[in-house]
């Protein structure tokens, strides 16, 4: 159950005598979509272990009403901004190796030629220009 089971949103297993804490454990790490989860009457469970990992978890609160966890009132937020925030991460390490491979490749040379030809060469030209007009006026 604990293998790829991510889009499991609510998993009731009141009563369970044989469920451990390492199955619910599983469960949890493995079944990353789980908003509620009902362990009520499940003699292998303690209220300490459950609420240490309710802690690991970031979308999650203790439930109030049974023995369990239920998500968060913005938990649908905090997973978007999750999300995003793994994507962010993705399209950095993409930009560094890009970068890298660019350095790697003495791609660098090319991008300063580019830099100069466009920025210094016309400020370089200006500056001569004016140097020589300014001789001139002189004689």
């Amino acid at each position: 159950l604990a293998d790829g089971c991510v889009g499991l949103r609510d998993l009731d297993i009141s009563g369970c005598q044989r469920v451990s804490e390492v199955g619910i454990t599983n469960i949890a790490h493995g079944c990353t979509g789980i908003g509620y989860l009902n362990v009520t009457d499940c003699k292998l469970i303690s209220r300490r272990f459950l609420m240490r990992l309710i802690n690991d978890m970031q979308f999650s609160d203790p439930a109030h009403t049974y023995f369990g966890y239920q998500p968060k009132p913005d938990a649908d937020e905090l997973r978007r901004k999750a999300q995003e925030l793994q994507e962010m991460g993705l399209a950095a390490t993409d930009i560094q190796r890009v970068i890298r491979g660019t350095l790697a490749r003495g791609g660098v040379k090319e991008i300063k030629r580019a830099h100069i030809i466009k920025y210094q060469l016309p400020k370089a030209q200006a500056w001569v220009r004016g140097f020589l007009r300014r001789r001139k006026w002189q004689k």
